[in-house]
């Protein structure tokens, strides 16, 4: 299976932000375009240990928010977006016409610790926008849990477009029409420098390649 990209297996390796996101329409277009292939794929936390996977051997590929370039591996940006502020559907502040951040600041927020790199980045997007980072209801990384309670109504956060594009609770969140300023956050593929891919795993670089270009067109 080796050389032949219409079987074997692609072990893939991904954060719980990527997971619930980006991941399933990759996943259902390659196992569509391979019926053969064997997809793995296994949630890894954030920072040094998901590339030490990468290191061990354990997974083939790793998808994930910004590593930094290391001598030993390649980290190739399938897009960048930016973030954008979120609320339940049905919420109150759903339902205004106008609204701004100042409407926002004093809810219930849920976001992720800001001394975790994600949460240094949504620090960033309020200070960019020239209000202080507000101390959040709930801290979390979790974005299961992120979303859901946003999907509630009773909570606000801060989410990727993509993430809020693609979660399974997008129906019942609403994307602010605020224009965010600050930073941007980039989608990855990962994998060692000095380890030669098998075709398929090669076939599923590429199906990533074409999902992320189409998704950066999702409003």
């Amino acid at each position: 299976y080796l050389s032949d990209p219409k079987s074997g297996e692609v072990r893939l390796g991904c954060t719980d932000i990527i997971l619930h996101s980006l991941v399933p329409p990759i996943v259902r277009k390659f196992s569509g375009q391979h019926p053969g292939v064997q997809l793995d794929v296994k949630l890894t936390n954030p920072g040094e240990h998901q590339i030490q996977q990468l290191r061990e051997r354990k997974i083939d590929l790793l998808m994930t928010r910004a590593t930094g370039q290391q001598d030993d591996f390649h980290s190739e940006a399938l897009f960048d977006e930016p973030f954008v502020f979120v609320v339940g559907a049905q919420s109150e502040l759903a339902r205004k016409r106008r609204i701004g951040l100042n409407d926002i600041i004093k809810g219930n927020w849920v976001l992720p610790p800001y001394d975790s790199a994600p949460g240094a980045l949504v620090a960033e997007v309020f200070r960019a926008n020239n209000v202080s980072p507000p101390k959040p209801l709930v801290k979390t990384i979790a974005i299961q849990l992120t979303v859901s309670l946003i999907a509630s109504g009773e909570f606000v956060g801060i989410l990727p477009m993509s993430v809020a594009a693609l979660s399974a609770h997008q129906a019942a969140l609403k994307v602010l029409p605020l224009k965010s300023s600050g930073p941007r956050i980039s989608a990855e593929i990962v994998f060692l420098r000095n380890r030669t891919l098998s075709p398929v795993v090669e076939s599923f670089i590429n199906c990533a390649r074409a999902v992320a270009k189409s998704l950066v067109r999702v409003p």
